[in-house]
């Protein structure tokens, strides 16, 4: 995720959130182990076909993947022939201070 304005910064990660098929990839990543190596790793193939199905990959689930990583939610890497996703736990925490902002700073408004 690109330092830029903390609204816009925080407007993308609601909209990757606000999508039902990248919700349920995130589930997937989050609680589905994997044979990467790290809890919450798998193949972009692994996460199309728990979330969709289908056996291999389609443009629809490279798309969502492609969203949730620009938001900073999820982490990518190759791992020779395929691509390794998993949660990124940075990204995540700062989705929950977004929203905590309005809960924990009820007195902080407008002057």
């Amino acid at each position: 995720m690109k330092t830029q304005d903390p609204y816009a910064e925080a407007a993308e990660v609601f909209k990757a959130l606000s999508d039902p098929t990248r919700l349920k990839i995130l589930q997937t990543l989050q609680c589905c182990p994997s044979e990467l190596g790290k809890i919450g790793a798998q193949t972009a193939s692994q996460v199309c076909c728990s979330v969709t199905g289908l056996e291999t990959i389609n443009s629809t689930i490279s798309h969502h993947l492609k969203i949730l990583r620009k938001a900073g939610l999820i982490d990518m890497e190759r791992k020779g022939k395929t691509m390794a996703c998993c949660p990124n736990p940075v990204g995540i925490q700062k989705a929950v201070e977004y929203l905590s902002f309005f809960t924990d700073s009820p007195d902080v408004c407008c002057d």
